[in-house]
């Protein structure tokens, strides 16, 4: 995880965008850390959810680094295609712009 992270940061210096090893990373390390917490609230019990403990920040944080900077399945799609050279999922709004999207309101009020 180090040397992803090296990596990532020399990419950035160099002024380029790091790729997905970026995303699988962060996937890794958030789910390892909500493991972490997870089993520290089961060692020190019922005191870990005190408001004032350090445990309890965490446990109440970390699950929303989850969708931050892209949920884990975006996050792996993009590997899945960047990496393992997997197909993209079919999307058939692609090359839509936004505001012809047909939604539910769009389409009652028509």
């Amino acid at each position: 995880m180090r040397f992803n992270g090296y990596r990532a940061l020399t990419m950035l210096q160099r002024g380029q965008i790091p790729g997905p090893e970026a995303g699988l990373a962060k996937v890794t390390m958030v789910n390892a850390a909500i493991a972490a917490t997870d089993l520290g609230a089961d060692v020190i019990g019922l005191d870990a959810l005190e408001p004032d403990n350090e445990w309890s920040y965490l446990i109440s944080f970390l699950p929303g680094l989850k969708s931050a900077g892209g949920t884990e399945q975006i996050l792996r799609n993009t590997v899945g295609e960047r990496v393992l050279g997997l197909p993209p999922e079919p999307r058939l709004d692609k090359g839509v712009p936004f505001s012809e999207l047909r939604t539910r309101e769009r389409e009652e009020v028509a």
